[in-house]
């Protein structure tokens, strides 16, 4: 098998699809080899998105018109890498780390919403209690 279809061609990409948890290691690129990494967001949700080096530095990203080493990417938006990242085989393991992160979801509206009926509801049920404990200690007292 001739090196240019183990390792692709000049501008090739390369689609994986991966899951939470997932990673992916791609070993014997020659030194030169130049990669760049973009995320498309198919999600219906922004998450952020971040990416180190070999040398756990940030690395630059772009979304749109904003740049920075974490950007929150909406739905149907691509991040990548600011720059190529260019594998030189020196003294460790050239290494990308390219992270997303969802935040979970506040359930604090809800409870929010909710909260000033149930104490409306409760100060009712209170209320209500105490005006038939006084009512019927009042029939008690007049039975005499």
């Amino acid at each position: 098998m001739h090196n240019c279809a183990k390792y692709g061609t000049a501008g090739a990409t390369s689609a994986l699809n991966l899951k939470h948890g997932d990673s992916i290691l791609i070993t014997g690129l020659p030194t030169g080899t130049k990669i760049k990494v973009t995320e498309f967001n198919s999600a219906p949700d922004t998450y952020t998105v971040s990416a180190k080096d070999t040398d756990d530095a940030a690395i630059t990203l772009k979304c749109d018109d904003k740049t920075g080493t974490s950007l929150a990417v909406a739905p149907s938006k691509t991040a990548a890498m600011n720059a190529e990242f260019a594998v030189d085989n020196e003294d460790k393991l050239d290494k990308i780390t390219f992270k997303n992160t969802l935040k979970d979801i506040s359930v604090t509206g809800v409870t929010f919403a909710a909260a000033p009926f149930a104490l409306i509801l409760l100060a009712g049920a209170f209320f209500f209690g105490m005006f038939m404990k006084n009512r019927k200690r009042n029939e008690n007292d007049s039975v005499i």
